[in-house]
């Protein structure tokens, strides 16, 4: 009913409270697509414990395709581009992290501000990214994780990503600028 209608909500949690929510358009041409709460930003999947690995992916049926396929990778969605302080803080639980951009503009750009927010916070956290390609590519990896041929591309795309350093960002910026 009303401007939720046609829509799938998914709650976000901090501890075991709802905070917020997102809303996503399950019904075609249906306008915006994403539909989020307003108010504190925060992760979807985020942990309060100190964990290994962690995946940061933009949406939350990406999340849920790279929770389907890297086992033993803590997966979250960061929705939307920027990074709260709050955001930062949960990020800050990882000893290695991978962020994959969506492969558009504002997502390779998001993804290499988020970077530099968590670099300059000079906490010792390997940093990887998944830098868009053939395995990786324009496709959504909430679709890949639909079948098991797209597990693997997700599994071979999380492979394939590099570390992060000033040549990757400069190469992800340089990406993004052409599109």
């Amino acid at each position: 009913v009303g401007e939720r209608a046609g829509r799938i909500i998914i709650p976000v949690y901090k501890k075991d409270n709802v905070i917020g929510y997102v809303s996503r358009a399950f019904v075609k041409d249906l306008e915006p697509r994403y539909l989020n709460s307003e108010g504190l930003k925060y992760l979807w999947n985020a942990t309060d414990e100190k964990k290994n690995k962690g995946i940061l992916l933009e949406g939350i049926f990406d999340a849920l395709a790279a929770e389907r396929v890297l086992h033993k990778v803590h997966s979250m969605a960061g929705l939307g581009k920027d990074l709260t302080d709050a955001q930062l803080e949960a990020l800050l639980k990882f000893k290695e992290l991978t962020l994959v951009p969506d492969p558009d503009k504002p997502g390779m750009k998001g993804v290499a501000k988020r970077m530099s927010q968590i670099k300059e916070t000079g906490h010792e956290i390997k940093l990887f990214v998944v830098l868009p390609s053939k395995t990786s590519g324009s496709v959504d990896w909430g679709e890949l994780g639909e079948s098991s041929h797209g597990c693997k591309k997700i599994a071979k795309a999380y492979e394939e990503r590099v570390p992060w350093t000033k040549t990757v960002a400069t190469r992800l910026k340089a990406r993004a600028a052409f599109l």
